[in-house]
């Protein structure tokens, strides 16, 4: 195994990110530089140790992830039941987002769908659900709508191509999620009626002219008797099909159901959070706009599985749910775990990472706004030599002299932290470092090093990226049956007897068959009136 002692503890956490509303501020901490102990004494997480490390590589039967052995993926809420979920075959699935601000990712968006997309397969490929929050970019950074969903669109194709699997992945903007969906379907429903309609004319042309060679032989008018009934059958199928829309839901497939299932949890996680929880927790002030105050219900909603009928079963709140996420956004999803608890679901359980660093060093932020500040998945072998070479903060010294004596200071160096990321080779990523340090290696080489790693990451991102088209976001994006995924897996109920899934308790998965207080008072009172009448 990978020995972290070779290698600098890791450096400490950089403040939150400060533009007004953005997401890591919406998810934020408070604004002081602290370590990971400090982490684990102020926010209850605990440290991911070897001890974990190693029962992760037992159950899942797969070695551990660089960024696990590393440090980055460094503390967890829960992951030890997430893992004891795993041994049991209990339901279990990921959740991760993207907020839509630029029109291509940086490497820090990528990293965490590389370690989300590892976590999918080692957990033998469990469901993930991605939410792009284009809603909340057009709150919080002024977007228009339009541009919103267009940056969301390219954003998608994007994260298709880390490598993901449209059998079991699910990617969801809100704008279409919350309703947009719906009236798709509706507008596909009318145009295939509008076919049958067209096709229908058609027969009742070739009827007509059927008909006037029969009268011309003396025959029956039977073939316009015929295509009335097909005519009342057409109007019929399409009554049927929007009575069934709109009213009859119990009736509707796993791909119906799912219709208003984020909002209504939305709603319900609204009423358990009060203002001045969220004017303590994100900083909220007079000025923010209401939209802003409501939103945290939004990201909250997914880690709740009964957001997601066609792929769970409808209201099936006994998967259990695992976000992969900076530190940053602990305090956002200890909020999450407690609504959790008083909606009736498993504690939402989290994997912590630190975060990934700006060129420029720590204090810095990658924007789409300043294109040195961070490696695009557009960029080219160029662009990305030009950047490393002119803006990454290097910690080697002064002068060569200097720097062969006193080694570079890794606490500081991003050519250094960016391989702990992207180098797969443990042993040759101790060798860097150990010889960096130490003087032996000079900035400029480190550098190399980095470019070429960084040249086959883009460079094999971008082919994944070319074959993904508008088909291929579809199959990600349409809402499909995905309860096969479920086959064999068992549902604990929080605080009860775990269920297989497709069973449902009391005549249905809504609470159909229990009878409640004010109808027990009902059927009391009926008693005791019949009970009266036979005295009299």
């Amino acid at each position: 195994m990978f020995d972290r002692k070779r290698l600098p503890p890791p450096s400490t956490l950089p403040p939150p990110r400060s533009p007004r509303y953005s997401s890591s501020v919406l998810l934020g901490i408070p604004p002081h530089t602290h370590t990971h102990t400090d982490d684990e004494t102020q926010f209850g997480v605990s440290l991911i140790d070897e001890g974990l490390i190693e029962r992760f590589e037992k159950v899942t039967g797969h070695p551990a992830h660089p960024f696990l052995r590393r440090g980055i993926v460094f503390a967890h809420r829960d992951l030890n039941l997430i893992l004891d979920a795993f041994e049991k075959k209990e339901a279990i699935y990921l959740y991760t987002g993207r907020g839509p601000s630029s029109e291509a990712l940086h490497l820090g968006h990528l990293v965490p769908f590389m370690f989300t997309l590892w976590l999918q397969k080692a957990l033998g490929g469990c469901p993930v659900v991605i939410q792009l929050t284009d809603d909340e970019k057009t709150l919080c950074r002024s977007l228009e709508l339009e541009k919103a969903e267009e940056l969301c669109a390219a954003n998608i194709k994007d994260i298709i191509a880390v490598g993901f699997d449209p059998k079991n992945t699910f990617i969801f903007s809100d704008f279409e999620y919350m309703g947009g969906e719906v009236w798709r379907e509706i507008e596909s429903m009318r145009e295939r009626e509008r076919e049958r309609e067209r096709e229908r004319e058609r027969e009742r042309e070739r009827g007509r002219e059927r008909e006037e060679r029969e009268r011309g032989r003396g025959g029956e008018r039977g073939g316009g008797r015929e295509l009335r009934n097909k005519k009342e059958t057409g109007k019929e199928r399409i009554k049927t099909h929007f009575f069934q829309l709109f009213f009859q839901r119990e009736k509707k497939t796993p791909t119906h159901h799912h219709q208003g299932a984020l909002y209504k949890n939305v709603i319900r996680i609204q009423r358990q959070i009060t203002f001045n929880q969220v004017k303590g927790i994100f900083g909220f002030g007079d000025s923010t706009n209401i939209g802003m105050v409501s939103f945290p219900a939004v990201q909250a909603a997914p880690a709740l599985p009964d957001t997601f009928p066609h792929i769970f079963g409808e209201n099936q709140k006994g998967a259990r749910c695992l976000v992969p996420c900076a530190i940053d956004q602990d305090p956002y999803f200890r909020m999450t775990r407690d609504i959790c608890q008083r909606l009736g679901h498993h504690k939402t359980a989290t994997v912590e990472a630190r975060f990934f660093p700006t060129l420029q060093g720590e204090a810095g932020k990658m924007s789409a706004s300043d294109p040195n500040s961070a490696i695009f998945v557009t960029d080219t072998p160029k662009q990305i030599k030009t950047k490393v070479n002119k803006h990454a903060f290097s910690g080697g010294r002064a002068t060569v002299e200097e720097h062969r004596a006193l080694g570079a200071d890794l606490g500081v160096d991003i050519p250094w932290k960016w391989l702990q990321f992207f180098e797969p080779d443990d042993a040759e990523l101790a060798q860097v470092g150990e010889a960096y340090g130490s003087g032996r290696l000079l900035t400029g080489e480190v550098k190399a090093r980095l470019i070429e790693r960084l040249c086959e990451v883009v460079g094999e991102f971008q082919q994944r990226r070319a074959r993904v088209d508008d088909a291929a976001a579809r199959a990600f994006t349409s809402v499909r049956d995905m309860t096969g995924l479920m086959e064999g897996k068992v549902f604990a109920a929080k605080g009860g007897p775990a269920k297989k899934a497709g069973k449902k308790e009391g005549g249905g998965g809504g609470g159909e068959g229990k009878k409640t207080s004010r109808e027990e008072k009902r059927e009391e009172a009926k008693r005791s009136e019949a009970e009266a009448a036979n005295k009299e």
